[in-house]
């Protein structure tokens, strides 16, 4: 197995595994537009997660990876990507903004000290 770091979005929570999704994308000019993404079977019975898992979070999963070939009902192979983690964290704001400066507020004059 090969060791992976990845962030990405859940999918779907499921008792022994969650679907997390790890979005491509390129820069064409100025805009950024989607050029993918790879879905993973992150097995959670591995690792504690400190967290309850939900639909729509973004999160870092570090651990070990491989693909197996899955036959769906459709008769195709499939790969999946399957991740056995050392680790599941919750990512909070990538780049947080600075506290806004409302100082100056308490420098308006207020309605008595109007000149009208």
């Amino acid at each position: 197995m090969a060791e992976i770091s990845f962030k990405g979005f859940v999918d779907r929570v499921f008792p022994k595994f969650v679907l997390v999704s790890e979005n491509h994308q390129k820069k064409d000019g100025e805009e950024w537009i989607s050029t993918g993404r790879t879905t993973y079977q992150v097995w959670t019975g591995y690792v504690e997660v400190g967290f309850e898992l939900a639909e729509g979070q973004l999160v870092e999963v570090t651990g070990r990876f491989k693909t197996e070939d899955n036959t769906g009902n459709d008769g195709k192979t499939y790969k999946n990507n399957i991740v056995s983690p050392n680790a599941i964290a919750l990512v909070t704001k990538r780049n947080p903004k600075p506290a806004v400066d409302n100082s100056w507020i308490d420098k308006i004059a207020t309605d008595s000290d109007a000149p009208f």
